[in-house]
C-alpha cells in the first residue's frame, strides 16, 4: 500500500535539513547540497529559493572549478538573521550568552542580584528585559538553566531549591509577553548540551558533567545550605533525564545527620567552604569519591569538572595525586578521562543557548503538537508552502 506522504510536511523537513547543514558544515554549493543530503536537485534549488527570499540564505563567492562548466556558486546561513539567548539564572546572580544563527557565541554577560525581593516571575522577567536592552536583533528563542529537577518536555519545575519551586509551571504571562519560545532545562543538563554541541563529534558519546555552585548564604532559603551539586548524564549521546527527570541529581552517599543538603558536611561547614581550605578539601573528596562510584556502573569516556570546583584544579589533582590514588587508578584503568574546566562560567548558559538552538534546527515530527514555535510555524508556513 502506498503511503502518500504530507507535502508540505516534508518540504519543511527539507528546508530544515539544509538549513542545518549549512550551520554544521559551513558554505557550500547547490550541487554538493543535494549530493550529501540525497535531495532531488530541483528540489534544493526550490528550498533555498525561498531561503534567498526569507533572508536566511545568501550566495557568496565562486568555489574552485573541479572540471570542465561553470563554477559552482558556494552558499552560506546568514548566521545575522537572528540570535538565541542562553540564561543561567541562580540564586544571587545570572549571566547569559547571545549565539547567531550558526551557533557563534556574539555576546556575554554577568551580574549579581537580590532576586529574592521579587517573585520568581517577575525576576525572569525583569533579567530578560534587561538581556534584550542589549540585543541590537531578531531573537529566536531563549533557554533558561535553572538547578534541580525540571520536567523539560512540560515546561515545568518539579523542585527548585535556589529559588523556592515545587511543581511550579512556567507562566503563561512570561511567555506570553515575548514573540519567541522559552526553554526550561535543568543547568547540569545545559552544560551538558554545551559539552555535546561543541565537542561532541561521536554521536554515541558518553560523559558525566558535574557541576557544583557556592552560593551567597544571605540569598538562598535558610534551611538550605550554600553549595549545590548537580550532574549532566550523557549516555550513548543523549542527556539523560530519567523517568521522573530526577536523573543527576546527587546526594552523597556518605550522608548522614546533621548534615544539610547534599553532603556529609554541616550547614555550618559548607558556609565557610571558600574560607577554610580544609573544609574545601573534604568537600572535594566526598564528591569525587561519590562520582568514581560511577564510573564502573555507567562507563563514561570522560568526567568533566565544571562549576565553580572549576577554579580549584590544583587543589583536585594534588587531592587525587594523594587522597583519591587508588581510586584514580581506577579510573585510569578504566580508560575514562577527567578534565578540569577552568573556563566555564558560562557553560550552563551556553548549554541553554543550545537548547534553543537545537529546537530551531531539529527535524519535525509528523503530529507533534508541541512543535508550535513561531520559527517552525514561519518554515512551515512559508518556505514549506
Amino acid at each position: 500500500m502506498k503511503v502518500v506522504g504530507n507535502n508540505r510536511f516534508q518540504k519543511a523537513a527539507n528546508t530544515i535539513l539544509i538549513l542545518n547543514y549549512l550551520r554544521s558544515r559551513g558554505n557550500c554549493s547547490r550541487a554538493l547540497l543535494s549530493r550529501n543530503l540525497g535531495l532531488q536537485p530541483s528540489t534544493v534549488t526550490y528550498i533555498v529559493n525561498r531561503l534567498q527570499d526569507l533572508g536566511l540564505v545568501y550566495e557568496t563567492k565562486e568555489a574552485e572549478k573541479s572540471g570542465s562548466g561553470r563554477k559552482p556558486i558556494l552558499l552560506a546561513l546568514n548566521r545575522g538573521y537572528g540570535y538565541s539567548i542562553g540564561l543561567d539564572l541562580q540564586a544571587d546572580y545570572y549571566n547569559f550568552v547571545v549565539s547567531d544563527l550558526g551557533g557563534i557565541t556574539v555576546l556575554t554577560g554577568w551580574r549579581e542580584h537580590t532576586g529574592r525581593s521579587l517573585s520568581f516571575s517577575d525576576l525572569v522577567i525583569s533579567v530578560i528585559d534587561e538581556i534584550l536592552e542589549q540585543i541590537d536583533g531578531k531573537v529566536l528563542g531563549l533557554g533558561l538553566a535553572l538547578p534541580g529537577v525540571v520536567d523539560a518536555l512540560n515546561s515545568e519545575v518539579v523542585d527548585c531549591w535556589t529559588h523556592s519551586l515545587t511543581n511550579y509551571s512556567f507562566p503563561e504571562e512570561i511567555s506570553e509577553r515575548y514573540d519567541f519560545p522559552i526553554h526550561l532545562e535543568n543547568d547540569a543538563n545545559c552544560c551538558s548540551w554545551h559539552k555535546l554541541w561543541d565537542d561532541g563529534d561521536d554521536r554515541d558519546d558518553s560523559f558525566l558533567y558535574l557541576l557544583t555552585r557556592f552560593h551567597r548564604a544571605e540569598l538562598v532559603p535558610e534551611d538550605m545550605p550554600p553549595v549545590g551539586v548537580g550532574l549532566g548524564l550523557v549516555l550513548e549521546g543523549e542527556v539523560f533525564r530519567g523517568f521522573r527527570h530526577m536523573a543527576g541529581e546527587f546526594r552523597s552517599i556518605f550522608y548522614r545527620e546533621p548534615g544539610t543538603g547534599q553532603l556529609s558536611l554541616s550547614k555550618q561547614e559548607l558556609q565557610r567552604v571558600l574560607a577554610d581550605k580544609e573544609v574545601l578539601r573534604r568537600l572535594i573528596v566526598e564528591i569525587l569519591r561519590n562520582i568514581f562510584f560511577l564510573i564502573p556502573v555507567l562507563n563514561p569516556r570522560v568526567i568533566y569538572i565544571g562549576g565553580d570546583l572549576g577554579s580549584h584544579k590544583d587543589l583536585i589533582l594534588d587531592i587525587l595525586d594523594k587522597e583519591l590514588k587508588n581510586e584514580d587508578s581506577f579510573r585510569k584503568k578504566m580508560l575514562c578521562g577527567l578534565e578540569v574546566s577552568e573556563d566555564c562560567a558560562f557553560d550552563s548558559a551556553k548549554g541553554a543557548a543550545v537548547l534553543s538552538q537545537k529546537q530551531l534546527f531539529s527535524m519535525p515530527h509528523v503530529g507533534d503538537s508541541k512543535k508550535s514555535s513561531s520559527w517552525y510555524d514561519f518554515l512551515m508556513g512559508k518556505a514549506g508552502e
